[in-house]
């Protein structure tokens, strides 16, 4: 089920209901609030209200989606996490993913991993499996440890399931793209990395095809 509407000769869709957790929110398209706000949470009624307009003119499409991924960031925050991530945090979060999103098809519901990430120009490169001498991260399959050589290397057994791998792939993401984005403290990405964060991220972009979505978007042929 899908909102459409049209912007001139562009035609965006957007899912009517997003799946958090074991929430359900509807999805909500409108004009902007009285005090300029262009997106909108509310957990206890379970709705994320997306604005189409801003000062009386239509947003661009991927505006539109940048807040609907800052709005479901935030219901991962009250789903996963009760609620503390800050707005401060939450728009950072949402700007810094959405980029990762825009660049990448992260291939989140197939077996197999991308060869490459791309992310504010550098390409890192996907080696599986990796030197013995590389040191991955305790908490995933993953090592983060390697931007100055733009690799991340991948260690998992045919025995691990594909989608576990898969959500692990994401936490490492999350951890590259904070430190590459700049703007993280290094105790905010600490908290958001071991956190839960990463789970309630996967199961949203999964469920709801959210970055594929903005991956599609982005990356249409105008004609």
């Amino acid at each position: 089920m899908e909102l459409n509407w049209l912007r001139g000769i562009l035609m965006i869709k957007l899912p009517k209901k997003i799946k958090v957790g074991g929430a359900v929110y509807k999805v909500n398209l409108g004009k902007e609030t009285e005090n300029g706000y262009v997106g909108y949470h509310d957990y206890h009624n379970q709705i994320i209200k997306v604005a189409t307009t801003h000062t009386g003119d239509d947003r661009h499409n991927l505006m539109i989606l940048e807040t609907l991924l800052h709005e479901v960031i935030h219901a991962i925050s009250a789903i996963w996490l009760e609620d503390k991530l800050s707005e401060k945090v939450v728009t950072k979060l949402s700007t810094a993913l959405f980029f990762l999103l825009t660049q990448n098809n992260l291939m989140l519901r197939e077996i197999k991993l991308p060869k490459k990430i791309k992310y504010g120009g550098f390409i890192y490169d996907i080696v599986s499996p990796p030197p013995k001498e590389i040191e991955m991260d305790e908490d995933s399959f993953f090592s983060t440890t390697n931007d100055a050589i733009c690799r991340i290397y991948v260690k998992y057994s045919d025995s691990d399931a594909p989608f576990y791998i898969k959500s692990l792939f994401m936490k490492t993401l999350l951890k590259m793209v904070m430190r590459l984005h700049g703007s993280f403290s290094d105790e905010e990405v600490e908290d958001i990395y071991s956190s839960c964060f990463y789970q309630g991220l996967y199961q949203v972009l999964v469920d709801n095809n959210i970055d594929t979505l903005i991956y599609n978007e982005y990356n249409k042929k105008v004609r």
